[in-house]
C-alpha cells in the first residue's frame, strides 16, 4: 500500500516494528456492547511476503457501555412507495 499523505499506513507499521503492542476496539452497535482486544503484533515485510498479524493477548467485553443503538438501513418512506403510473 504506498504512503498517500493523510493516511498514515506505514507511519503505523513503523511504529509496530519498534512498540508491538496494539490494541482494537470493535463496536456492536446493535446491542450496545464494546470489544476491546490487546494484540502482539508481528509485521512482516520481506520480497516474499508482506503482512501484519495480531497474536490477540487479552480481552474485555462491555456489555450496555453504548447508549444508543443502531439498525440496518432502511429506506425512507417517500423512496419506498411504488413510482406513480406513466401517462
Amino acid at each position: 500500500m504506498p504512503e498517500f499523505p493523510g493516511n498514515r499506513f506505514f507511519m503505523t507499521l513503523g511504529n509496530l516494528l519498534r512498540h508491538p503492542r496494539a490494541g482494537l476496539l470493535i463496536p456492536d452497535y446493535a446491542r450496545g456492547e464494546l470489544l476491546h482486544l490487546a494484540a502482539e503484533a508481528d509485521v512482516t515485510w520481506n520480497d516474499d511476503v508482506k503482512g501484519l498479524t495480531l497474536r490477540i493477548t487479552g480481552g474485555l467485553r462491555r456489555r450496555g457501555a453504548l447508549p444508543w443503538r443502531w439498525s440496518e438501513a432502511r429506506l425512507a418512506p417517500q423512496f419506498t412507495a411504488a413510482p406513480p403510473t406513466p401517462r
